[in-house]
């Protein structure tokens, strides 16, 4: 059985009241951010996770007409994602498109090796696919979050939402991009979510995750025990199983260490020799 991450609770009306406070003055924070850019040719950037749902709905409370960019990874993005994503975008009024690209992530993956230190998957599959609908123009709505990752704490500051394309981001699709949720925890995602009853994509249920990426090199521990033990992903780890043995008789390292040992531990569960 999954465990289940533990989420922060509030034991006292008081601890509760104080928290609806916080998340009411982070929901007029970011709709002032959203609504300095009226006018203004905009797009969301919707990956079908948690945050560009909130994202999502929040944009829709501030604009009566936007833009919504969704792009899928051929043969890395999970059905039940695009059909979430297909089903979620209906409940809003704005222009929606599907974008993807005609190259297959693990052919690719064979080819270069894991995309680790070059992120060869965000131009492919996000940002060149992206920019042709876009044409790099406009303002582009960004989910992204300061407590992700200790990264992300150090990249951002608290109070800059806004960023420029350069050449070490992944914001080359727009003129600008704007972050309203940075300073939002997942707790407040959370709890967003359940005041306002949006639907969640049903793979966070059953995997953990939204599945727009089922395989990623950065996934956490908790994400790869799912890639390598859930059902619902067997045909993604049996891919995988085959392009990282493609990828070792070719010698190409990459930053496959960590999954070289994972790659033995799903060899033996193979065999039935890890329960």
């Amino acid at each position: 059985m999954r465990e289940v991450r533990r989420e922060r609770c509030f034991n006292t009306p008081l601890q509760t009241h104080l928290f609806n406070d916080v998340l009411d003055e982070k929901i007029s924070e970011a709709k002032r951010i959203i609504s300095d850019f009226s006018g203004r040719n905009a797009w969301v950037s919707f990956s079908g996770g948690k945050d560009s749902v909130v994202l999502l709905d929040l944009v829709s409370r501030v604009f009566n007409r936007f833009k919504v960019v969704y792009a899928s990874v051929p043969s890395n993005t999970h059905p039940i994602c695009d059909e979430y994503v297909r089903s979620i975008i209906e409940r809003y009024d704005c222009e929606f498109y599907h974008v993807s690209s005609h190259h297959d992530f693990w052919e690719l993956f064979a080819k270069w090796g894991y995309p680790c230190r070059n992120r060869w998957c965000l131009g492919h599959f996000k940002d060149v696919p992206i920019r042709k609908v876009t044409g790099g123009k406009g303002v582009g709505f960004v989910g992204v979050r300061r407590d992700e990752s200790s990264a992300r704490l150090k990249r951002y500051s608290k109070r800059r939402f806004v960023f420029k394309p350069t050449k070490t981001n992944s914001y080359k699709w727009v003129r600008i991009a704007v972050a309203p949720l940075l300073n939002w925890t997942s707790v407040d995602i959370n709890a967003y979510i359940s005041r306002e009853k949006i639907p969640l994509n049903p793979l966070y249920r059953i995997v953990g995750w939204s599945c727009n990426c089922v395989f990623c090199p950065f996934l956490s521990s908790e994400k790869k025990r799912e890639f390598f033990f859930n059902p619902v992903l067997s045909s993604f780890r049996e891919m995988w199983m085959r392009c990282h043995e493609e990828i070792t008789q070719k010698g190409n390292k990459g930053c496959k260490v960590v999954w070289e040992i994972w790659h033995e531990k799903y060899k033996k569960l193979k065999k039935g020799e890890l329960r």
